[in-house]
């Protein structure tokens, strides 16, 4: 018996050791697949600081960008206040040149016109205003018909103001006509001169140089030009009513005057005086040539000039009345025998050979002399 329970203790020892070792070996199990108390702190604050790191970024770029929009208002503000203070110099500079103009001094007025000048040029959107200014300053000093008691002594700076006004860059001005009707300018030489849309209607121009310029859509109606250089000019669509070009172009072999590369198209160029001259590449098309004086003129060959504008062309310009006695248009392009019919031809006119055996020209031609048709 002693031995039989001895066995059945041993047997009961060795499971109680069997189930100690197989809980140790669950705990120890248990323990490698659970989280420690450091794991799961690392496991909450992990989001955490990459939530908070996320929104340190946005607050960054949040205060870049008000950073960024306060610096661009502090910009523009300056900028604001530079042209607010701009504005004060020019506007203080344009008074005092304007102040200038009234002096009785000849050395101050012409100050005051070179000042003027010069904000035109630092000022575009002025210059709308000088080019009116300097116009009346013309007008009231040019010593032509309405000026004041100074315009003989004011002869430096009236060619000082038409020079400038004429030397302007074109466009900011467009609607500002210039208006030196009645005056009378000499001696102003600008090459390429921008005047168009002007009125210089019975003005006095003397020994002016216009070579090159723009005096398109300008009324120059009844003006007196004494030595005026008209070649290359652009008078398209302007008035020149009554205007004598016999003297104003330079002799060139012997009594011929050249005129020379001019644009003429679409003008009234009703009554002008053309006697005389040779006509070396001018347009005259579409031109109203109604009682204009073209007697001993001489249409000149096409030269193969890289700056002559073409041949001269007569093409839809109305010659009702237009004296073409002796004028030589051999060279001429554009006639029409319905145009040559409305002419006063006679037999010294030399026409282009297409039309100078036309019966229907021909009996038209007169020796009757001729006479404006007009008054």
């Amino acid at each position: 018996m002693t031995r039989g329970r001895s066995r059945s203790d041993r047997v009961r020892q060795l499971r109680r050791i069997a189930e100690r070792r197989q809980a140790a070996a669950v705990t120890q199990l248990a323990s490698a697949q659970a989280p420690g108390r450091g794991e799961r702190w690392t496991a909450l604050i992990n989001p955490a600081a990459t939530s908070l790191t996320a929104l340190a970024a946005v607050a960054a770029l949040l205060f870049t960008g008000i950073s960024s929009l306060q610096a661009r208002d502090e910009l523009s503000n300056r900028r604001q206040e530079l042209d607010i203070a701009r504005e004060g110099q020019v506007t203080e500079r344009f008074t005092a040149a304007v102040t200038q103009l009234g002096d009785p001094s000849p050395d101050v007025r012409l100050g005051g016109i070179y000042a003027l000048e010069r904000i035109m040029r630092d000022s575009p959107k002025d210059q709308r205003s000088i080019v009116g200014v300097l116009s009346a300053y013309i007008r009231a000093h040019c010593g032509g018909a309405g000026s004041g008691p100074l315009g003989a002594r004011d002869v430096v700076a009236v060619t000082a103001a038409a020079t400038a006004v004429a030397e302007r860059r074109p466009g900011p001005d467009d609607e500002e006509l210039v208006n030196w009707s009645g005056c009378l300018l000499a001696d102003v030489s600008v090459e390429g001169a921008y005047l168009p849309y002007s009125d210089l209607s019975k003005t006095k121009l003397s020994r002016i140089d216009l070579y090159g310029g723009d005096l398109s859509f300008s009324d120059l109606s009844h003006a007196s030009l004494d030595d005026v250089s008209l070649g290359g000019v652009n008078f398209t669509e302007s008035v020149l009513t009554g205007v004598d070009l016999t003297e104003d172009q330079p002799s060139v072999e012997g009594a011929l005057s050249i005129l020379q590369d001019t644009n003429f198209a679409r003008c009234d160029l009703t009554r002008t005086n053309f006697s005389q001259l040779g006509f070396a590449h001018i347009d005259f098309r579409l031109a109203d040539l109604t009682d204009a004086n073209l007697s001993r003129t001489k249409v000149l060959p096409v030269q193969n000039e890289p700056f002559a504008i073409g041949r001269t062309s007569f093409e839809g310009a109305t010659l009702a009345n237009t004296n073409l006695d002796g004028a030589d248009l051999r060279e001429a392009h554009g006639l029409t025998v319905d145009q040559l019919v409305t002419a006063h031809i006679t037999p010294a006119t030399r026409l282009p050979a297409q039309l100078a055996d036309n019966p229907n020209i021909t009996r038209w031609a007169t020796t009757q002399p001729w006479k404006p048709s007009k008054p």
